[in-house]
């Protein structure tokens, strides 16, 4: 069955791109050309065997639309097939469901690998949940998660032994919506109406228009000038906000508020599937670690991005796990030339 018809999606470039020296966005083709995303299907199959992070056998064949496509394209299905093997000869065998739906994936832990992943696929098969159940891995259980599987009409969720595997007697899978980062706007779009109809009416605190996304309390990737930073945007009217510190209700109308949000990239740039067209997000990114997946969502929901490179401070393991410097005088520059709010 076709959930969603193949689409073919140009997005747009940054808002400050004619200014910005290494463009690795455009060279990798990543935005500014034509990608073509293939048809959503669901899939049924009898008899088969589901692990909880999301990936499914059946006559002992790897169920291909449940491998996550970076997984499938960095070669991790031979150690899939191990564990199955693994587990079926030790019997390794949890609880038999007569109905289950598979969305989630090895990353479901992670808030954006959840929200632009998962919850799509959730959105999309919808429909099809009333008898359903989903059998999710207890250890990565989130709070973000029981929040959003609430807002659909699910049969059951069992959160259950991720080291065992889970005999189902019908499986439905529908294809990932989209590979990392190359967000599909015919989904996109209707699940952003759908969430904002759940989430909003459950808070009613006013945050404001300007929200600075701080990520002084993350394990990894600060911003090491912060303090530098936070006085210049606090005399320009910013709110300074802790993602982690909000529930999913309070994070969908902190974004909801906002006309501007700037802070370094991260997870928390999830939420811009609650703001409104024609806002901006000033997102300050490690100049030597591309990343690109918040363009393309913010370029199908009608958000105005502005990319800043800030240097790493050479310490981590890679340069996306480094602390950064940000460059105080350009992110005002840029508030300043592109959002009518500091005109």
């Amino acid at each position: 069955m076709q959930l969603i018809s193949p689409q073919t999606v140009t997005y747009r470039f940054p808002a400050n791109d004619a200014a910005v020296a290494d463009r690795w966005y455009a060279g990798q083709g990543m935005l500014g050309q034509p990608h073509t995303l293939p048809a959503v299907q669901l899939h049924s199959y009898r008899n088969a065997w589901v692990n909880p992070f999301g990936v499914a056998f059946a006559k002992h064949r790897l169920l291909a639309p449940s491998v996550y496509p970076m997984h499938a394209r960095d070669g991790h299905t031979g150690q899939f097939r191990k564990s199955y093997a693994k587990n079926r000869l030790l019997r390794r065998v949890g609880q038999r469901a007569a109905r289950v739906a598979l969305v989630q994936h090895p990353w479901m832990a992670n808030y954006y690998h959840f929200c632009c992943e998962v919850l799509p696929r959730l959105f999309v098969l919808r429909e099809h949940l009333r008898d359903c159940t989903l059998l999710l891995p207890a250890s990565e259980r989130r709070p973000f998660h029981d929040a959003y599987l609430s807002l659909f009409d699910l049969g059951e969720v069992r959160w259950v032994d991720p080291a065992r595997l889970y005999p189902v007697q019908e499986l439905l899978v529908p294809d990932f919506t989209n590979g990392y980062g190359y967000h599909n706007p015919a989904v996109f779009i209707s699940m952003q109406q759908f969430l904002l109809e759940k989430l909003l009416p459950r808070d009613h605190h006013t945050y404001g228009e300007r929200i600075y996304i701080s990520r002084a309390k993350a394990p990894k990737r600060k911003i090491l000038n912060e303090a530098a930073l936070w006085e210049r945007l606090s005399g320009q009217g910013f709110v300074q906000v802790w993602a982690e510190d909000l529930s999913v209700f309070q994070q969908a109308a902190v974004f909801h508020q906002a006309r501007v949000v700037a802070g370094l990239n991260g997870a928390a740039w999830s939420n811009l599937l609650y703001m409104r067209p024609d806002s901006w997000l000033l997102n300050l990114v490690h100049a030597r670690h591309p990343e690109f997946v918040f363009y393309t969502l913010s370029s199908i929901l009608d958000i105005r991005a502005l990319h800043v490179p800030c240097e790493g401070d050479g310490t981590g393991r890679y340069a996306g796990t480094e602390d950064v410097n940000a460059p105080v005088d350009a992110v005002c520059e840029l508030l300043q030339t592109h959002t009518p709010h500091f005109a």
